[in-house]
């Protein structure tokens, strides 16, 4: 299909969106409420119209891709409008943030577009507003990809722990009898089969047969019940003290930065206690009283928080394991993308930032912990 005959059929495919250029902002979305959208972009004539219009733009000729990027296109208004329910409420890392404003950049940028659909001319003269949009929706399609992987787990791990329970409660049943089954065995065999073909078929309607082999072969950690309640009532704790740093800063309350940015570094100073040189050439590069004052005089500027993150961002690189480099390289490119990203807000990145420092760090306090114990217990075993 040469580019003129390309263009034409474009412009034509994508007049029949234009009809939803009214319902596609985002107030009225909002308005209308996620229940109602939810069944108006499932709505079978508009997964076609967009199906068409999608299928010409990155040239697919295969209808299930179609509809596969469709649907994730479609869930970025989703997230853009709706994040409560997205995220259910709860406390957002980086990588939910990033979502948000990938989600952001597809659904601006796809608007513009039919904003300028009634006239073909300006829209073949608007070709990099297209290209831009392409380059941005793959982007989106790819993290979304990653992202919901990462949420999935979460969902499958409740059926996955009954599951294995099940199976270890018909180990348990059956470990003691005769060659003559009982009665009884029987019917625990039968109900708890049932119980385990029900799970499998629900988990399939999820994720399809990866859920499948997901739950099948899932062994939980070898944890006692104390350290379960432990880190169920740790997590439960992190997650109140970041919704409370969070609802400090959207009242213009920054008290607990200087705390936090001093805690860091002092995690940072007992990761390398015998390193003068360093602890001296960090000082140098935080001025922990002019952060003080910047916050009582309500001053703090989003180049000081930038900086101040990059300096720790920095010491995290250098002593970071080498089997994490890649994992938290991502990381640290999301976090500083953030601070360039328009309507940047305290209360979203810095309770992302510190979490995400402190967790890094402990993981390399534990590391570090490990290391030097199986050194020790090695040298033991020569002696």
């Amino acid at each position: 299909m040469n580019q003129t005959k390309m263009n034409t059929t474009f412009t034509n495919r994508l007049k029949y969106l234009n009809k939803y250029t009214n319902l596609f902002n985002i107030e009225k979305i909002k308005k209308l409420g996620f229940e109602n959208f939810s069944k108006f972009i499932r709505n079978k004539c508009i997964l076609d119209n967009f199906r068409n219009f999608f299928s010409t733009v990155f040239d697919l000729e295969d209808v299930k891709d179609s509809n596969k990027l469709v649907r994730k296109f479609l869930t970025s208004y989703v997230i853009v409008c709706f994040p409560d329910v997205v995220f259910s409420n709860e406390f957002k890392d980086v990588d939910d943030l990033q979502l948000q404003i990938l989600s952001n950049k597809v659904s601006n940028l796809f608007n513009n577009i039919l904003n300028c659909s009634d006239d073909s001319n300006e829209l073949d003269s608007n070709d990099s507003k297209m290209q831009e949009f392409k380059i941005e929706l793959k982007k989106f399609v790819i993290f979304f990809d990653n992202w919901t992987k990462k949420d999935l787990i979460k969902v499958l791990l409740p059926f996955a722990n009954s599951y294995y329970e099940l199976n270890d409660t018909l180990a348990n049943v059956t470990k003691n009898q005769t060659e003559t089954i009982t009665d009884d065995i029987k019917i625990w065999k039968s109900e708890i089969e049932k119980q385990k073909a029900k799970i499998l078929n629900h988990v399939k309607h999820i994720d399809g047969n990866d859920a499948v082999t997901f739950v099948k072969n899932y062994k939980p950690p070898k944890l006692v019940i104390d350290e379960k309640v432990y880190e169920q009532i740790e997590k439960t704790m992190k997650k109140a003290y970041w919704d409370k740093l969070k609802e400090d800063i959207e009242n213009n309350d920054f008290s607990m930065i200087t705390s936090l940015l001093k805690d860091v570094r002092d995690m940072i100073f007992n990761i390398i206690p015998n390193r003068q040189d360093l602890r001296n050439e960090f000082e140098g590069k935080i001025d922990f009283e002019l952060v003080e004052q910047m916050i009582t005089y309500k001053a703090m500027s989003v180049k000081t928080v930038y900086d101040i993150c990059l300096t720790f961002i920095s010491y995290l690189k250098m002593l970071q394991a080498p089997i994490d480099d890649k994992k938290n390289e991502e990381w640290c490119e999301n976090i500083t993308s953030l601070f360039h990203t328009e309507n940047l807000k305290y209360s979203e990145i810095l309770p992302a930032f510190f979490s995400g420092m402190f967790e890094r760090l402990e993981k390399i306090q534990k590391q570090l912990h490990e290391f030097h114990h199986s050194s020790i217990k090695e040298k033991t075993s020569k002696n």
